[in-house]
């Protein structure tokens, strides 16, 4: 008998059923990545180690995976911003996480423009309110243009996303630093 070349995951029942969720948003985001945000659902849940009852037991679908991923990302953002609210620079640490959230989610962010608005709303509120403090203290330090606004920020996002989408993943670190210094948001080093 030949060894097989392909190994399995092994689907450890209910005594992993409390890791299932995030086993399956960090399978679907790798496949997401590798494939695009059409990749199979019974795929994400093979590459969790769970069958497809288990992803619909947790997610309603692939629109419900997104917002759970957009929903970590803002608890990574939120957990930075409470760790460095007292920084003057806590603006330029944001913006480098969420640029790396940018990059991170480049296989599934058009899911946000097939989301109905209700279900994305919360996050650009959220998007709002964790910059608004980091905002405000860079531009009183003179760090930031003085009419920057979190809805700028959104943009930035969004026209980054635009170019790191077609850009080869070892030209993406220059591409974005090139862009945030046209944009004037390069940290300042005096």
């Amino acid at each position: 008998m030949t060894e097989s070349l392909h190994t399995r995951a092994t689907n450890e029942g209910p005594r992993r059923g409390a890791q299932n969720p995030q086993a399956l948003l960090t399978a679907a985001a790798e496949l997401f990545a590798e494939k695009g945000y059409d990749a199979p659902l019974y795929e994400v849940a093979r590459r969790a180690g769970v069958g497809q009852g288990s992803l619909y037991r947790h997610f309603r679908g692939r629109e419900s995976i997104v917002l759970a991923l957009y929903g970590q990302n803002f608890q990574v953002l939120e957990d930075l911003a409470e760790a460095s609210a007292e920084r003057t620079d806590s603006f330029f640490v944001l913006l480098e996480a969420l640029v790396q959230q940018v990059v991170d989610s480049l296989g599934y962010a058009d899911a946000l423009t097939r989301l109905p608005h209700e279900d994305v709303a919360p996050y650009l509120d959220r998007v709002d309110e964790l910059f608004a403090g980091p905002i405000a203290r860079a531009q009183a330090g003179g760090h930031l243009r003085q009419d920057f606004t979190a809805a700028d920020l959104r943009l930035v996002a969004q026209m980054l996303y635009g170019v790191l989408r077609a850009t080869p993943s070892e030209e993406r670190e220059e591409q974005i630093r090139r862009a945030l210094a046209l944009l004037g948001l390069a940290r300042r080093t005096d």
